[in-house]
């Protein structure tokens, strides 16, 4: 019993070298593009790239998202998050974007 738990636990330290975590740092404007309507995205995300992903929500000023997997797969999903959210800063920008009404009298 002794060399079987001894070797289960060899078998954990192993993985836990291959697993990578990381940290990235976002606007907390931008967590529910990153959740997505019902968790959606978040699901997809870590479909996609085989990570776990955890958002954290408790803090206002700063959003904070921890992705646990593979090195080249929690780098590839952090570059998909930065992605999602230039592409809702770009959104958001045309939609403030002036109006102006020319030829109107």
């Amino acid at each position: 019993m002794r060399k079987r738990r001894e070797a289960i636990e060899a078998r954990l330290e192993a993985i836990r070298q291959q697993l990578k975590f990381q940290h990235v740092r976002i606007d907390p404007a931008f967590r529910t593009e990153i959740i997505g309507k019902g968790g959606a995205t978040l699901s997809q995300l870590q479909l996609d790239f085989g990570v776990a992903i955890n958002v954290d929500g408790s803090a206002k000023e700063q959003g904070d998202v921890f992705l646990l997997g593979a090195p080249e797969d929690t780098k590839a999903c952090a570059d998909a998050i930065q992605e999602i959210i230039a592409t809702a800063e770009r959104n958001n920008q045309k939609a403030s974007l002036p109006v102006e009404l020319g030829g109107l009298k």
